[in-house]
């Protein structure tokens, strides 16, 4: 190395310089290797300096994150602590559910109260006060605490032991109503029992409103047996609703509620197949003027008993309807009902002549009467003759007459099934009082009387024109084999009323 005083170089492992002394170079950079050595711990140990400032200027920071952190992990804990943990109310209702559990009903009743008043929307509490009640002999508060769950949708099927101990609480005070209605929603869900159970009360209530004179009730009560099917007196039901329709049909029929009655009398004829019940059915149809279900169930009743009363008021019901077709112009099917209604009574011969098409007309208050005089026969007739009296129907006295012969000597002969025209209008002005009427006869023998009037109309389409019924026994004007009645207010004076008509034939 090279002396920095007297410029004499030296080898490496001199430290001094031989001539003059000095620190040989190689020193000097080991000075001032240990120089910065010393300068690099310096910067070390400023950085270092630096990088503590810095983390104690931070930790304020990370302390608060720290700590933020840790309550909320309390918070936590502590929600959840006190969400899991039962509320009071809870606790009084575990309570006191441990108190119905031994027994003491009076304790619990304490508790449930003001916890109920709390919590006016917890059915389950309800229930268990309903049960609390029930064992202090409150009955009516227990009732009132059902309604109460049953309206918040928790019904009494969730406390099944208590509707039994209240139902059978209810029945043994004949209060059935209330024991029903316990007993119906856990027969609905087919809890075992249930169903017998209802059935058997139903039984107990029908047979106590029967005894009270109240049919409705005891016929609900008893149907509702039938429909479940099931209990001790099921097999009692079918008698005994029969007992019921009868009732309910007499005290229909003799009220005139006749539309009422049908349905129950059709209900007794599917329960007792007997011909009088539909003898019932035929005079409550005939009634409202529906003869073909009228007819049906006549013959239904002539199958069964194949009695000539039943057989003889079939025939007459099949000439009058078959006469009323005939004069709303269903001529083929009305000649038909009468060809059977002689089939079942010879006496019932239909006329052999008939009237159809007939109308009344009033012009300028002077009334005319017209139609076609029909051969039913399937012979010519060489005689046919009309006669059509103008009557006041109050007075009974003839205030016109004309008469005709519309086939005789001198005409040619009415062929089988055909039939002629006629028409007659009078000189005598209509009344106000409507007690007019046209009284019409056939070869000399009375046919049909048709009142005269507003109620003038075509007879198709008028309700004025009385259906004729054909009567065997004889009388002052007979017709050809068979007789009509007269008009309605000349019949009013001989016969009874409709009602007391009908009772007498169901009495038959």
């Amino acid at each position: 190395m090279r002396c920095p005083s007297c410029g004499l170089y030296h080898p490496p492992s001199y430290e001094n310089c031989i001539s003059c002394g000095a620190v040989l170079t190689h020193n000097s950079a080991t000075s001032l290797q240990q120089t910065n050595i010393q300068n690099l711990k310096a910067t070390i140990s400023r950085l270092h300096n630096e990088q503590v400032r810095e983390i104690d200027h931070r930790l304020p920071s990370i302390t608060g994150i720290l700590i933020a952190c840790s309550v909320l992990l309390v918070s936590a804990g502590a929600t959840i602590y006190f969400i899991t943990k039962p509320s009071d109310d809870q606790l009084l209702f575990q309570q006191a559910q441990r108190q119905l559990g031994m027994g003491q009903y009076a304790f619990a009743v304490k508790i449930l109260e003001p916890v109920s008043a709390r919590h006016p929307d917890d059915a389950r509490i309800f229930l268990a006060l309903a049960r609390a009640y029930l064992g202090t002999d409150q009955v009516d508060r227990a009732w009132q605490a059902i309604s109460q769950a049953q309206q918040l949708g928790q019904g009494i099927v969730q406390e099944p032991e208590l509707a039994g101990q209240l139902a059978n609480y209810y029945k043994q005070h004949h209060q059935y109503d209330r024991a029903i209605m316990l007993l119906r929603p856990l027969a609905e869900k087919d809890l075992p029992g249930r169903k017998a159970e209802l059935s058997d009360l139903d039984a107990l209530a029908g047979d106590e409103a029967l005894q009270e004179g109240k049919l409705e009730e005891s016929l609900h009560r008893w149907e509702e047996v039938e429909s479940l099917k099931e209990g001790s007196r099921f097999s009692e039901a079918g008698n005994r609703l029969s007992t019921i329709y009868q009732k309910l049909v007499d005290h229909l029929l003799a009220s005139g509620n006749f539309s009422k009655a049908l349905p129950f009398l059709s209900k007794l004829s599917v329960l007792n197949n007997n011909p009088s019940v539909y003898e019932k059915i035929a005079s409550v149809y005939e009634q409202q003027n529906q003869l073909v279900p009228a007819i049906e169930a006549l013959r239904k009743a002539d199958n069964i008993s194949h009695s000539s009363t039943v057989t003889s008021k079939l025939a007459a019901l099949l000439a009058r309807h078959g006469q009323e077709m005939l004069d709303s112009g269903s001529f083929n099917e009305g000649l038909g009902y009468l060809q059977q209604a002689q089939l079942l009574d010879a006496s019932l011969t239909p006329p052999p002549v008939l009237l159809r098409n007939t109308k009344i007309i009033i012009e300028n208050r002077i009334p005319s009467v017209s139609g076609e005089v029909w051969n039913t026969t399937q012979s010519s007739m060489d005689n046919v003759s009309i006669r059509v009296d103008l009557v006041d129907s109050s007075s009974l006295q003839t205030l016109w007459q004309y008469n005709k012969n519309l086939v005789d000597q001198f005409t040619p002969a009415l062929s089988p099934l055909s039939s002629i025209p006629f028409h007659f209008t009078t000189s005598i002005p209509t009344k106000d009082d409507d007690t007019m009427s046209f009284r019409v006869y056939l070869n000399g023998n009375f046919y049909k009387s048709y009142p005269i009037g507003k109620k003038a109309l075509p007879l198709s389409a008028s309700k004025a024109e009385e259906p004729k019924i054909w009567l065997k026994h004889d009388t002052k004007e007979k017709a050809a084999g068979s007789l009509i009645k007269e008009s309605p207010t000349e019949q009013t004076r001989e016969q009874p009323s409709s009602g007391e008509q009908t009772m007498k034939e169901l009495e038959l």
